[in-house]
């Protein structure tokens, strides 16, 4: 992976693409009885609350940077992915867990980085070993790879988001790393689909 500028200028050129939903969304269900942390008492849950990257870190967010919600293509990478699930040769092994929420999420999003087009990731210096790695340590300290990239994708305003391949379902699934305060929100938006009405929540 290139460093902090030399990847601003590189994302300066790159041809970004427009995803759109479904996507799924696995949550813990202690976190939909009542409001994320932070949040005034009585207020609702939030199913795709995006502070919680921020306070723990993740794949392409630095702990205590910013807010980035975190979806899957799919059910089955959405469990992969919070290790509901564990993917073996003849498919998808039941782990024993605190209960989750699985979340429908319908919308658009622009402005996408896709890092499992062969063509970004020579762009970027980067490799399909290097984007699935492990990311929470790093030798010697300091940041993963992916949040180096996470962190330069924010910080040239040009990114919305950050498709990626699963580690959890390679071959099979695929993530995105989206940035609310990014989004236009005359032309983007996250909302989960609920037709009760029970469940609601959007971004940005």
């Amino acid at each position: 992976m290139y460093t902090h500028k030399t990847l601003l200028k590189k994302l300066a050129a790159l041809k970004l693409i427009t995803e759109t939903g479904p996507w799924s969304r696995m949550v813990p269900f202690e976190s939909l009885t009542g409001p994320p942390p932070g949040a005034p008492a009585g207020s609702p849950p939030r199913p795709l609350w995006p502070e919680g990257a921020k306070e723990n870190g993740q794949r392409f967010t630095p702990k205590g940077s910013f807010d980035t919600a975190y979806l899957a293509s799919d059910p089955v990478t959405a469990m992969a992915e919070v290790r509901a699930v564990l993917m073996g040769p003849a498919g998808p092994i039941t782990i024993v867990g605190g209960p989750k929420v699985l979340v429908s999420v319908i919308g658009v999003v622009h402005n996408v980085l896709d890092t499992t087009n062969i063509f970004t990731q020579k762009e970027l210096s980067t490799t399909v070993s290097e984007l699935t790695g492990a990311w929470a340590y790093v030798p010697g300290g300091g940041l993963a790879p992916t949040q180096i990239l996470g962190q330069a994708a924010y910080a040239s305003k040009r990114v919305h988001a950050i498709k990626y391949q699963s580690s959890k379902n390679i071959g099979s699934g695929t993530c995105l790393a989206v940035f609310p305060d990014r989004l236009d929100p005359t032309k983007e938006n996250l909302e989960v689909f609920d037709p009760s009405g029970k469940l609601v929540d959007s971004l940005p």
